[in-house]
């Protein structure tokens, strides 16, 4: 048989086809081998906890006014009073009708006695020289006195006693749903004689929330 030049060129590049198809077929089968022993290891050999790296952006102290329990009112006895702002360093209150600040006032540390109308003004007090606005709180107290005298068959009349529950927006004396609603019917509103305002500061906001879930069930 006679080899043209055509075909000698013909059979030159079949070849150099062949050989690029093999070779191509090699570092295919080289890369595919690595993936796979890359992928094996890593997910072999991967542990810890997984953090999904979310921020929200959202960083700092939330400052709130103190809140008192049992909530300010009228009483027919004698109160202790307690304050608490959560998250503060500190909490101060006065009792002499003047502004407390983060200087000025007593540290609150246990319960206040209170045993005549008393009027508790608290400011609560946060790193960084923050500090809340200042809260007031009324208390009104009215101690029956047993008429004297009477004869000896214990006449007159006996002294009422009124049970305050604090939370109570309705005074059934429990504090539940119906305390919630009545406190979301009244939220927002600005005055006096607003049964939702447990703090009673004139206003329904969520300091009067706050009391209401502190005494929630009782």
């Amino acid at each position: 048989m006679v080899h043209t030049p055509q075909a000698t060129e013909y059979n030159l590049c079949h070849k150099q086809i062949n050989y690029m198809k093999n070779l191509i077929k090699i570092i295919s089968v080289i890369f595919l081998v690595s993936f796979c022993t890359v992928s094996f290891v890593s997910a072999s050999e991967t542990g810890g906890t997984l953090n999904t790296g979310l921020n929200t952006g959202i960083e700092g102290t939330v400052i709130v006014a103190p809140t008192a329990s049992p909530a300010a009112g009228t009483y027919t006895s004698l109160q202790n009073v307690s304050l608490s702002a959560t998250g503060s360093n500190s909490v101060r209150y006065t009792v002499d009708g003047s502004n407390p600040t983060c200087a000025t006032g007593s540290v609150y540390s246990t319960p206040i006695a209170i045993s005549s109308t008393t009027t508790i003004k608290a400011i609560a007090c946060y790193p960084n020289s923050n500090a809340s606005s200042v809260s007031s709180f009324v208390y009104t107290i009215n101690i029956t006195t047993p008429p004297a005298g009477g004869g000896g068959g214990g006449g007159g009349t006996p002294p009422v006693t009124v049970t305050v529950t604090p939370g109570d927006t309705n005074g059934d004396r429990k504090v539940d749903e119906y305390d919630f609603a009545i406190l979301m019917a009244q939220w927002g509103k600005i005055g006096s004689g607003l049964s939702a305002d447990l703090n009673g500061d004139e206003k329904v906001d969520e300091y009067d929330f706050a009391i209401l879930m502190a005494n929630w069930g009782n």
